[in-house]
């Protein structure tokens, strides 16, 4: 792979690239860190919110047309909390994405089923010819452990994303990530966290 290669797989070159920026040495972020983190610096411009969607889930057409976005952090579902709710309207309709964080940690699939219930209840569709919602698994890798705990939810369709492509595809968009040093040093040390 020639340099001009890397530069377009990473996405450098682009102002307020993550690689710009010092990670925060200090922290060792946690994943409610890295999710509150998100939601705040997401919160702040909904081209973010647009941008991270198309990222995590690039097939999907509908973000850039999405309005009243929403990212929020550690939502209350069932027994647990709900790592990352990133909603929006269009169509007459609720779409966004159900995120169960990890950076290690075990998948504990009972949690599962309560968070795509609250989709489900907010009015998020997950299956269907025209879904309008996705529940993902954003982790380090998609081992056995988490495969195996995956095929076990028969009643949702849980996919698997990992950290370090939804990062790398996110800088390669650079329009809403520049000008922001803060929001920069944030994904550098997010990046960071995700290749520990």
């Amino acid at each position: 792979m020639g340099v001009d290669a890397v530069i377009r797989f990473y996405g450098l070159g682009h102002s307020n690239h993550s690689f710009d920026h010092s990670p925060y040495e200090w922290l060792c972020m946690t994943e409610v860190q890295a999710t509150k983190g998100l939601a705040h610096f997401l919160e702040q411009d909904p081209e973010r919110i647009q941008s991270f969607l198309q990222a995590l889930l690039p097939g999907w057409g509908i973000w850039s047309c999405l309005e009243d976005l929403r990212a929020q952090a550690e939502v209350p579902a069932g027994t647990g909390r709900i790592d990352l709710l990133i909603t929006g309207k269009a169509n007459g309709g609720i779409w966004g994405a159900v995120i169960e964080a990890k950076f290690g940690h075990k998948l504990k699939t009972n949690r599962l089923n309560d968070y795509a219930q609250y989709g489900a209840d907010i009015g998020l569709r997950f299956d269907g010819p025209q879904p309008t919602g996705a529940l993902l698994i954003l982790g380090r890798s998609s081992g056995k452990d988490v495969r195996s705990r995956l095929s076990r939810l028969r009643k949702w369709k849980w996919r698997f994303v990992d950290w370090s492509t939804l990062l790398r595809r996110w800088e390669q968009r650079p329009s809403p990530l520049t000008g922001d040093q803060e929001f920069g040093r944030f994904r550098r040390t997010l990046w960071e966290t995700a290749h520990a």
